[in-house]
């Protein structure tokens, strides 16, 4: 009697990285949102809400971020008045501050 041979099935491998509009949620890409962020961070008039730093160490203008202050997933609302402009290393502490809650918070 002949054994038949199975041959294991095994996906393609990718080294595609994804994209960062891949990796967002898709309403930070809505007309919505924009208009929000963009309405965020003119009130900001180009300064960080939190430090208050307006340039680099350079003098250069900083990017700013519009930030959620209750962030969406924990249940804040799509309001002026629930943003914030806020530099990169701004926004970066707070994210992570946020996300580190979330851990340590019980299911």
């Amino acid at each position: 009697m002949k054994v038949p041979i199975i041959k294991p099935h095994v996906g393609k491998l990718t080294s595609r990285v994804r994209s960062l509009a891949d990796q967002t949620q898709h309403y930070y890409r809505t007309a919505e949102h924009q208009r929000w962020a963009k309405d965020v961070v003119d009130k900001a008039n180009g300064r960080c809400q939190r430090c208050g730093r307006n340039t680099d160490f350079r003098g250069n203008p900083i990017r700013l971020y519009a930030d959620h202050i209750k962030e969406i997933k924990d249940g804040g609302i799509w309001t002026e008045s629930n943003g914030q402009a806020l530099c990169g290393s701004c926004h970066t502490v707070k994210t992570l501050h946020e996300k580190a809650k979330r851990w340590r918070t019980p299911i």
